[in-house]
């Protein structure tokens, strides 16, 4: 499992779930939220997180 601090609040946490899922999850005021991805939306959503990034420059 992997930890990433946010700007605010609880930090995120990626793991895998049992069937080899990626799980990106976050406690909001004591309830945790997540989203679960395959490989490839995984990286579809990294790279256009980069993207938007990148445009902001």
């Amino acid at each position: 499992m992997t930890t990433i601090a946010a700007a605010v609040g609880e930090p995120y946490t990626i793991g895998l779930t049992r069937t080899g899922l990626i799980r990106l999850s976050r406690k909001v005021r004591g309830t945790e939220h997540f989203i679960i991805f395959d490989r490839t939306a995984a990286l579809t959503v990294c790279d256009a997180i980069v993207d938007f990034v990148e445009q902001q420059d």
